[in-house]
């Protein structure tokens, strides 16, 4: 997952990088110190950020509303008032684990949407099985660029035991509806998005390879808010 630090101070902002750095899954965009622009952390090309509760300027709570709906974690202390939905409230100690629930929430309605479009834009089924989960292993993706790294651990596995089925079929599964949308699907729209890898001779790419590609399509139309 991508992330941005915004902290009071530069002390505290590269405190928190250490901290984030040392659990070795995340890759910090940016580090600064209060206050910072709103436009410099819409740019940044971060998937969440890590924002002091109360800053001067905007504080914590106001940011995350206008990040949304890319989620923040917000670092004690707090404000008595709830955080935004997209949002959630944290100890310093704790900013690893907040990371790690954002990878496993789901996307908002809006970003979910917009993701079921382009797979329907390309040529997927929408009632077809393989689809839901491909759409589903694309959510981890987005957030947590890592899960590519094991596919099996940190995709099927997961998306198996939301759906009470086994890690091997969500594999087949996803692939089949890959290999559907290559014989049936949009050849004009598939080669915009994938290149040379829809050429006759080379067949459709592998789970991996159309993940990690349209995930990171999706990821950069993200940097100007969906």
């Amino acid at each position: 997952m991508r992330v941005y630090i915004l902290r009071r101070t530069q002390e505290e902002a590269l405190r928190t990088l250490a901290r984030i750095r040392a659990a070795g899954e995340d890759r910090v965009l940016g580090c600064a110190a209060a206050p910072g622009r709103i436009e410099i952390l819409r740019q940044s090309g971060a998937d969440a950020f890590v924002l002091d509760a109360v800053l001067p300027g905007p504080d914590g709570p106001a940011l995350a509303r206008a990040l949304a709906p890319r989620p923040c974690v917000l670092l004690l202390p707090a404000a008595a008032l709830p955080p935004p939905d997209n949002a959630c409230f944290a100890a310093e100690v704790e900013v690893n684990a907040a990371l790690d629930a954002l990878r496993r929430t789901p996307l908002s309605g809006e970003e979910r949407l917009a993701l079921r479009r382009e797979l329907l834009h390309l040529g997927f089924k929408p009632n077809n099985m393989g689809t839901r989960q491909l759409g589903r292993a694309l959510e981890l993706a987005l957030r947590d660029e890592g899960a590519l790294s094991d596919l099996a651990a940190r995709v099927y596995a997961p998306i198996a035991r939301e759906t009470g089925r086994s890690a091997a079929s969500v594999e087949r599964n996803i692939r089949y509806a890959i290999e559907c949308a290559w014989v049936r699907g949009d050849l004009r729209a598939l080669q915009a998005r994938f290149g040379y890898t829809v050429e006759a001779e080379r067949g459709k790419p592998t789970n991996r390879a159309f993940l990690a590609q349209l995930s990171e399509y999706l990821r950069l139309r993200r940097i100007s808010p969906p």
